[in-house]
């Protein structure tokens, strides 16, 4: 690991399941100030990437956007409603929040992005059942009922069609919190936040808001009646509204044609279930060509590291090489131990400036180092994958899974939407095949094992033992000290002891060698081997039109034999796996709409007096 341009040993911190980051994180910066006088001189500790202050500048973002959701709500209610109307609406919608909060503290749910959003995308339907109760209440005094029995009425009779609307508002969460796959860990505090804060608002409705508004609204002066819907512009809705209905067969077909039309045109939206996030970092997975050793990778690091120290807006930048580095980041690729690659993690100066720097780095690596694959961006809520597009086949000769993954990438070369066409096993690397002669080795005294023996020691090393620390072990093997300069010639004169200790040469037990090239990775799927065509769509361009024009055009063009299957795999993959578990709970979403409305459609028998003027003479 490289930081600024240093060698370094890093560190990860851990949070455990139910803690607070935020707390945590506070606590080991406190901690490490305080361990930090007892470095030695020459040693020095930087935090890469705080956690505790990156997510508690999040949820301040949020909560402010939360607190200015909820004043621009309560202002709107008061310019439409009225002062007392908007004072009575508005403390039901703060008391809802605030008891929505409170269960969440009970119930261990934090305040994260997800109870965050739920919460801004909650606002508007909070104060739906409180509005409808106010109002009622409000047409009720002014036809001439006591504030008293136009709060009762306000309240009783649309109860069960309001506990309706909520209950079908709260299900039509209900296939993201069900859903078996990974988006359901995410989203789960969506639908628990928005059940309990829309629950809330119903109970609330009924009780706080007709208690409060026996105080702030205000009686019927006495002999005061009018209709408060006789005036021209109800007049003027009415006609409209009884057009409409005199042709419904044309106002139905209009309607249906619309949702039609907005189906369509979300369906050529680009689409992003997971947006950028605003924070001045970006990373970058930089790939070398299968057979680079990571000293090969540290000396290309150096020289890439002196183009971002003289770059101005960049703060600091990390490498770690030959795989991940410390899981910072949920979201973060997980790659090694691989020795052709590394990870390199840029902090700016400003979050403003991390898309453009992070188009420069890119253009920098492609333009100076093009035999390695780079693959930048910004932090973003989804899991990296090893490439945006995979489409792959299915089957067991390696010869005809090459062909068959040739044929696709030069059908994506001539994609104009998409770059960086590839294939998932790499390149192939030199290996060099010695041919052990038993006739020879017999002869001699060696056997297999001990010309294996001393090909490991002067190549990848000889396991002696392991070494532990902690939960970490780690080989201690025994290597030719000259293994660095050897070369083809050397290895054939390698000394090969037998078991009374005669040393011969390996040219000696040996028939033929032999070069040739072979993948030094091969995949598998459902235990057979799979070869998959990655490319990444150019910047700027739709990744689903790209992969939905990539896979048709495969299809029609490359001939699958039998036994072999095409299949694609990566974000579309995944894509598909949400979706199918979230529509596998629609038909009990669609059951749950269905029964309720026909509960609700038969209102309760008539009762000597209601819950709810019982509530109030309480």
């Amino acid at each position: 690991m490289r930081v600024d341009g240093k060698r370094a040993i890093g560190i990860g911190v851990a949070t455990g399941a139910k803690d607070d980051v935020v707390a945590v994180g506070d606590a080991v910066a406190e901690h490490l100030k305080e361990m930090e006088q007892l470095f030695p001189i020459g040693m020095e500790l930087k935090t890469i990437y705080p956690e505790n202050q990156i997510a508690n500048e999040a949820n301040n973002g949020f909560i402010l956007n939360l607190i200015e959701s909820l004043l621009i709500v309560i202002v709107i209610i008061f310019l439409v409603m009225g002062s007392r109307a908007g004072m009575l609406v508005g403390s039901s919608l703060l008391f809802s929040v605030g008891g929505t909060l409170l269960i969440m503290l009970i119930w261990g749910v934090g305040l994260n992005r997800t109870s965050l959003a739920a919460f801004i995308i909650a606002m508007g339907m909070l104060v739906d059942n409180a509005i409808v109760v106010t109002d009622n209440a409000q047409v009720g005094i002014k036809r001439g009922l006591s504030r008293y029995q136009a709060l009762v009425d306000g309240a009783t009779k649309p109860q069960w069609a309001l506990l309706g609307a909520t209950f079908i508002a709260v299900c039509s969460f209900l296939p993201m919190y069900l859903a078996p796959a990974s988006v359901a860990e995410i989203v789960k505090p969506l639908f628990i936040v928005l059940g309990v804060s829309l629950g809330l608002s119903w109970i609330l409705a009924l009780t706080q808001t007709t208690t409060f508004g026996n105080f702030i609204l205000k009686e019927a002066k006495p002999g005061e009646s009018k209709d408060p819907y006789d005036t021209k512009l109800y007049h003027k809705f009415e006609n409209v509204l009884g057009r409409l209905i005199k042709r419904r067969y044309l106002t139905l077909t209009s309607v249906v044609a619309t949702l039609f039309l907005s189906l369509f045109i979300m369906s050529i939206m680009p689409q992003s279930f997971f947006p950028i996030m605003n924070k001045p970092y970006f990373r970058a997975d930089l790939i070398f060509p299968e057979g680079y050793g990571i000293d090969d990778v540290e000396r290309n690091v150096i020289k890439i590291e002196e183009y971002l120290k003289n770059n101005d807006k960049i703060k600091s930048y990390s490498f770690t090489l030959g795989g991940s580095p410390v899981r910072y980041y949920l979201a973060s690729s997980s790659i090694g131990p691989k020795p052709n690659f590394a990870n390199v993690l840029i902090e700016t100066k400003d979050a403003k400036d991390a898309q453009s720097e992070e188009n420069k780095f890119y253009e920098y690596m492609v333009a100076n180092y093009p035999d390695i694959l780079t693959r930048s961006a910004l932090f973003a809520l989804s899991p990296v994958p090893d490439a945006a597009i995979e489409i792959g086949f299915v089957g067991d000769n390696i010869d005809t899974l090459v062909a068959l993954t040739q044929r696709a990438q030069e059908i994506a070369r001539k994609n104009d939407m998409v770059m960086e066409v590839r294939n998932s096993w790499g390149n192939k690397v030199p290996v060099w095949k010695p041919l052990y002669s038993q006739e020879k080795g017999l002869r001699l005294g060696i056997t297999r094992q001990q010309m294996a023996y001393s090909l490991r020691s002067a190549t990848n090393g000889v396991p002696l033992g392991e070494y532990r620390e902690g939960d970490v072990f780690m080989p201690i093997l025994l290597k030719d000290a000259d293994r660095d300069s050897m070369n083809l010639n050397d290895i054939k004169t390698l000394p090969v002891y037998s078991a009374k200790g005669r040393s011969v040469k390996v040219e000696q037990v040996i028939d033929d060698f032999s070069l040739d090239y072979e993948y030094s990775v091969v995949k598998r799927y459902n235990r057979q081997r799979y070869m998959m065509m990655q490319c990444e769509p150019k910047r700027g361009a739709n990744t689903m039109a790209a992969f939905s024009q990539l896979w048709q055009d495969i299809q029609q063009e490359v001939q699958v034999p039998e036994g072999y299957k095409l299949q694609y795999f990566g974000e579309q993959s995944e894509q598909d796996k949400g979706n199918k578990a979230i529509a596998a709970n629609i038909p009990l979403t669609g059951f749950s709409f269905s029964f309720l409305m026909m509960a609700c459609s038969r209102p309760p028998p008539p009762m000597t007096m209601s819950f709810m003027e019982k509530f109030l003479l309480a």
